[in-house]
């Protein structure tokens, strides 16, 4: 039997902690991802991986206080998925996220200048334009660097983000001088995960 609780997360289209990693061959129809529509069957890559994108949530009991993080999906290419979710994560959040209070706190115009993964010691080096920086507050700060850090650990051959400014090593980060080091984590952000981090069904995922 579902309970309240149950219900109501199949409602809002989430799940936990199940990994995203199905691929839709070419000329299958892939599913539409919260509005965003994969374009006609001929411009379909060989496949499509489904990854998540994650973002700052407005959560319904918290509200204009986005205090924790949550999880879209998107389709990419295979080849290059960890570009691709970055590249998807800085376009923003689509309307069905919006509608549940998804937000992002990544400043409009900032730029991916590349992506690159350390396979011996599985550190993502994310390379952003200037713009990734401007803005301070500590909890918008904490959640700009968590998005980024989420949706890049998501891959089993990262477990840690470094950061570059226009191919700069960059730490401390950001106005309050976060600390990155040997790279950050998802254990650095136990202040904004949620106790169960739902990543699947994503919203307005079928059902």
């Amino acid at each position: 039997m579902m309970t309240g609780v149950s219900r109501t997360l199949m409602a809002l289209g989430f799940a936990g902690m199940l990994a995203i990693g199905g691929s839709v061959a070419a000329g299958a129809e892939p599913a539409d991802v919260g509005g965003e529509a994969i374009a006609a069957r001929k411009e379909v890559p060989t496949t499509k991986k489904l990854v998540n994108v994650y973002w700052a949530w407005d959560m319904p009991t918290h509200p204009n206080s986005p205090e924790r993080i949550a999880a879209g999906a998107r389709w990419v290419d295979p080849v290059t998925p960890a570009t691709g979710a970055m590249t998807k994560l800085l376009n923003g959040p689509n309307a069905a996220e919006t509608n549940l209070g998804m937000l992002t706190t990544i400043p409009a115009g900032t730029i991916l200048n590349g992506v690159s993964i350390n396979n011996n010691n599985n550190v993502a080096t994310v390379d952003l334009s200037p713009e990734f920086e401007s803005g301070c507050g500590a909890l918008t700060e904490v959640m700009r660097l968590g998005q980024v850090v989420f949706t890049l650990t998501q891959f089993p051959n990262v477990d840690r983000v470094k950061f570059e400014i226009d191919g700069v090593p960059t730490d401390p980060i950001m106005c309050h001088g976060t600390h990155v080091g040997a790279g950050l984590d998802r254990n650095d952000f136990t202040s904004v995960r949620s106790l169960v981090m739902v990543e699947y069904p994503y919203p307005n995922a079928p059902v």
